[in-house]
């Protein structure tokens, strides 16, 4: 069944995405940033991908920016864009 994911850009629409792929990458994503506060993207992809290495089929990169663009909109996480690299944490 599929999910529609938000984009936090009004002038962008979402995405669907496969339901089952979504909420794997969300947990994933909830668990990493639970353990450590801040994370950039690239250590968020990393430690999805050690999460569900074997278990997950797809595209990590394209899954994880889409539902952590949903999360964005959905005020779950924030994204701190004055640092660089952008770090990313739960609300």
């Amino acid at each position: 069944m599929p999910y529609h994911a938000k984009n936090p850009d009004p002038t962008k629409g979402g995405t669907n995405i496969d339901e089952k792929k979504y909420h794997q990458i969300h947990d994933a994503m909830i668990g990493a940033l639970l353990q450590q506060k801040q994370m950039s993207l690239k250590e968020l992809v990393l430690a999805v991908k050690s999460q569900l290495d074997g278990v997950f089929d797809g595209s990590f990169e394209w899954y994880i920016t889409t539902v952590k663009l949903d999360m964005e909109a959905r005020g779950e996480l924030v994204c701190d864009r004055k640092k660089s690299p952008h770090l990313h944490s739960l609300t």
